[in-house]
């Protein structure tokens, strides 16, 4: 009966997105039917295009259904936002912007004289020396931070964290062998075993040079943004 759907064009079309009905109805009569019993038992009527329909509305998008001599086209648009594209609107006065009370800082550099400014920059943004920790001074400190910071979101339930990572951390294993741990990856790892609820009192970013539009969009796709080496 295909061939009578195409005939039908439009119509047919229509239907599939109409309640309680079903196409074959509209074209079939006592003369020409060829349908058996088993196959009347068979099509029970349906509201499932209908329902498809109203489900797309509610989303904002909508469906429709394409007959063509070799195929049939089923096509669902629905709108979505890229992932991070939901930034913050409301303007902040960055005069009067201050970070949450009893906020953590947490950030890691291989540098030495790094690990010095990062702490400067921890104590300007007014989170006390006492609650700030930074690490990076050797391969161990470097390959633990992960367990680290999931541990310490796990005993410090509810306080804030502003963590920040160098990109490129160098390291040098016991057999003197030189590799490169990438800092926005540890992020994601951490981000990956926090729960919903924990994350959401985390802000990651991620520093380094290479600012490229490219180097940053991997930053914010693992981490919450980008903050710039210089």
């Amino acid at each position: 009966h295909y061939d009578k759907i195409l005939a039908m064009g439009v119509k047919a079309e229509l239907a599939v997105f109409c309640k309680g009905g079903q196409i074959h109805e509209m074209y079939r009569s006592d003369a020409d039917s060829t349908l058996s019993k088993k196959s009347e038992v068979a099509a029970i009527p349906g509201d499932g295009g209908w329902i498809m329909g109203k489900c797309a509305k509610i989303m904002k998008g909508n469906c429709s259904i394409k007959f063509e001599e070799s195929k049939t086209v089923f096509t669902l648009k629905i709108p979505a936002k890229p992932y991070g594209s939901q930034k913050i609107t409301t303007p902040i006065d960055i005069k009067t912007f201050k970070l949450p009370d009893k906020i953590w800082g947490i950030a890691i550099d291989d540098s030495k004289i790094q690990m010095k400014l990062l702490g400067k920059f921890f104590e300007f943004a007014g989170v006390p020396s006492d609650r700030v920790h930074v690490f990076g001074k050797d391969a161990d400190e470097i390959m633990g931070f992960v367990d680290f910071v999931v541990n310490f979101m796990d005993e410090n339930m509810g306080d804030h964290v502003l963590l920040i990572a160098d990109e490129n951390l160098d390291v040098t294993d016991e057999a003197s062998k030189h590799r490169t741990i990438s800092g926005s990856q540890l992020v994601e790892n951490i981000r990956l075993r926090l729960l919903p609820e924990q994350e959401q009192f985390l802000v990651a970013l991620i520093r380094s040079a290479n600012d490229s539009s490219s180097d940053v969009a991997i930053y914010n796709a693992r981490a919450h943004g980008f903050l710039p080496k210089a």
